[in-house]
């Protein structure tokens, strides 16, 4: 007897428990492709002939292998824990999106000419930049040379463990990350150098993904038929970082590094037990580390780990575009889209 009323009142608990529980509606999800060779080497690298057996920015085999590691830790979640998305898929369309936007170009031409920028680099970092032209025969002189260059001992060093060359001692090594990610901060809009952080930039690089994301998830507090419980966009560490800045968490998530690759981000629409919707935002560093909750890091947000989402709207809704065609909206990333 007592078995049975302990049976009744465990059965009555679990059920009362998830009538009441809240509800994950659809998760929005933003991941940079996993690691690829370099865009730019210097003709004397060791590992040049490594590097030619692919084009420059090709996916490798390990960056794929990282890309299902980051499919496992995403049916972790939304699959065996919160039993959201089905091991079948019923559907799934992949589509390729490629714009450019001539201002968001022209935003980065005026920060890479800055003269406060110009004068670090190539006085206050002459010296480096010398060592790297009397070994390599490479002459920096600009903002994308230093990015290009510094990209390649980045991957051979921190991808690969690759041995360097004796010139490119630690200390000359650490400098030369400096360079590269205070580079890759200032010029994708990032403040420094007398400048703020470009909010015209930020915009035209992330705000139409955000308009798309806020898009996605009023369809689905609409019941609409026209949506996905949840999206996905392959990107670049170009689209994460504008995103996060658009948030307002990316120095304290990054501070001045860059998004590793298979770095994601997710956005969750919870639909409260009191019919409310609120969102919660994660950023999952790589494909090995577990998620951060920063919802409560998010600029006007509360200061917790879930945000209404009509305070979540307002607090975005200057980096919202009304016309992606007047603004020439800029972003680069793969969709892929997938109905459960």
């Amino acid at each position: 007897m007592h078995l049975y009323y302990l049976i009744f009142i465990i059965a009555f608990q679990y059920y009362f428990l998830n009538i009441n529980a809240d509800e994950l509606e659809q998760v929005n999800l933003l991941f940079r492709h996993g690691i690829r060779t370099p865009l730019e080497c210097y003709p004397d690298d060791p590992y040049l002939s490594y590097w030619n057996q692919w084009p420059k920015g090709e996916l490798l085999p390990d960056g794929m292998a990282q890309a299902i590691t980051i499919g496992v830790t995403l049916k972790r979640r939304y699959t065996d824990t919160l039993k959201f998305m089905s091991p079948n898929y019923k559907r799934w369309d992949l589509l390729q999106v490629d714009y450019s936007c001539p201002r968001d170009l022209e935003i980065y031409a005026e920060r890479a000419s800055n003269p406060k920028y110009l004068e670090w680099l190539l006085v206050s970092h002459g010296v480096l930049l010398e060592k790297v032209y009397m070994n390599t025969g490479i002459k920096i002189t600009n903002a994308q040379g230093a990015l290009n260059f510094f990209d390649c001992i980045k991957l051979e060093h921190d991808s690969f463990n690759f041995t360097l060359p004796s010139w490119l001692d630690q200390k000359t090594f650490d400098e030369a990350m400096q360079v590269r990610e205070m580079t890759f901060e200032y010029v994708y809009g990032g403040p420094g150098f007398g400048e703020p952080a470009s909010h015209e930039m930020n915009r035209l690089r992330a705000g139409n993904l955000l308009k798309t994301w806020i898009g996605n998830m009023q369809l689905m507090m609409n019941s609409s038929n026209e949506t996905y419980k949840m999206v996905a966009y392959g990107a670049h560490d170009t689209t994460i970082v504008p995103l996060l800045r658009i948030f307002d968490v990316k120095e304290r998530l990054l501070g001045t590094g860059n998004p590793d690759f298979t770095s994601m981000v997710a956005l969750e629409l919870w639909k409260k037990n009191d019919g409310s919707y609120v969102v919660k935002a994660f950023y999952y560093p790589n494909s090995k580390m577990g998620s951060i909750n920063f919802t409560s890091m998010i600029s006007g947000c509360p200061p917790v780990d879930e945000c209404p989402f009509d305070i979540f709207v307002n607090r975005s809704k200057s980096y919202l575009p009304d016309d992606i065609n007047a603004a020439s909206f800029f972003f680069n990333f793969y969709f892929i889209w997938m109905l459960l």
